[in-house]
């Protein structure tokens, strides 16, 4: 759980009973506090900057060559890595995300997007850069620009990324206002031309509010776009299975006066098994069925604010079954208590029912928490 707490950021850790799934007796709270340097048991792992994200997955560079699965914290100042194989391990020394580099950039990440072991991509100051072990292909330059001019273009926050080997990736030129893709050996963007479909991808001719991606509809790709005072709602057939992905535009609609709120969302999700959006107005959760056109209001919080609403990539368990069912289904939503923003975080987890059914809970809330900006499941133990 990575908190906000007076701007900076908090690191929690509840561990799991695997004797009895979906509780979790033992917390650590600001575990980096806990982790001290490997070669200097005296220092202890500090984060600093403003929370950004959190991210799960196996991983070797250069300098850390044996395959190890880390945790990565970003925020605004750094990456930080922790080595979870061993034991929550951290050296000053060696784990640098500057290993994970060619020449030192970026010299951190917003966002991290692991595809398979040892693959990632990192988006970091409006730049997106690949990462591939297995090819020796370190983070260094930027990926986002064509073959056509090799300039780089701006890009928005939101991707479209499936977890493959084939690292099938759609994301938002926002410069030129259309869809791009990369896959595994990328050293740029490829234009995705579709001009006898529903639209072209290649000229939106419209701003991007945000893009995700489900494995519902065998894989989808969905983005909210904006043309003045109007809202559309996009969505791109996105088969990603196969060296090749088969992209193809399906529909593009003008939800304006439809969507309630929707000028005002600030956070949206895709359902990851029966493929519904989720987006927040307030304190309040919308739930858009976007194969019959219903909307409805899922859920209130009442005077609670919204800090976050995810869902959870999971890298390895795609048959989501079990204890697997809530990391990888759940509707994840963090709120807080305004008037006492450090204590009273909470994060819940939603289970979305067929045909619009009311929202149910995986498991019990996690509480006593600052502003929550992140979530991550582990699975080394997958």
């Amino acid at each position: 759980m990575l908190n906000e707490i007076d701007s900076a950021a908090r690191l929690d850790y509840y561990q799991e009973d695997q004797a009895n799934w979906g509780t979790f007796p033992t917390i650590y709270k600001n575990l980096p506090a806990l982790i001290k340097d490997q070669t200097n048991p005296a220092l202890s792992l500090e984060i600093t900057g403003k929370p950004l994200s959190i991210e799960t997955f196996t991983n070797r560079d250069p300098v850390n060559t044996a395959n190890k699965y880390w945790l990565y914290i970003n925020t605004t100042a750094s990456t930080e890595k922790i080595n979870i194989t061993d034991g929550f391990l951290w050296n000053k020394v060696k784990y640098l995300f500057a290993n994970e580099t060619v020449i030192g950039e970026p010299k951190r990440a917003e966002v991290l997007l692991p595809t398979s072991g040892g693959t990632s991509y990192a988006f970091a100051d409006g730049n997106l850069y690949l990462y591939n072990y297995a090819i020796l292909s370190y983070y260094g330059t930027p990926i986002n620009k064509t073959g056509a001019t090799g300039i780089t273009f701006k890009i928005a926050p939101y991707f479209a990324s499936p977890v493959t080997a084939y690292m099938h990736n759609i994301f938002f030129d926002a410069d030129n206002r259309r869809f791009v893709r990369t896959s595994s050996n990328s050293s740029g963007a490829s234009i995705i031309s579709t001009p006898t479909q529903a639209f072209d991808l290649q000229y939106v001719a419209k701003d991007l509010v945000w893009l995700g991606f489900t494995r519902a509809f065998n894989g989808q790709a969905v983005a909210v776009l904006k043309d003045g005072g109007q809202y559309y709602l996009a969505r791109i057939a996105f088969s990603y299975t196969a060296s090749s992905p088969t992209i193809t535009a399906i529909s593009i609609e003008n939800l304006t006066t439809f969507l309630t709120g929707i000028a005002n969302a600030d956070r949206f999700v895709l359902d990851q098994q029966y493929g519904y959006l989720f987006y927040s107005v307030g304190s309040k959760l919308y739930q858009y069925d976007m194969d019959n056109k219903i909307l409805k209001e899922a859920y209130d919080f009442g005077t609670r604010k919204i800090s976050m609403l995810k869902v959870n990539r999971l890298m390895t368990a795609y048959t989501v079954t079990g204890r697997f069912a809530a990391p990888g289904y759940a509707i994840i939503v963090a709120t807080y208590d305004a008037a006492a923003p450090n204590t009273t975080g909470q994060v819940e987890f939603f289970k979305a029912p067929e045909l619009l059914g009311a929202l149910t809970k995986y498991q019990e809330p996690f509480t006593g928490l600052g502003k929550v900006v992140d979530v991550k499941y582990s699975e080394l133990s997958n």
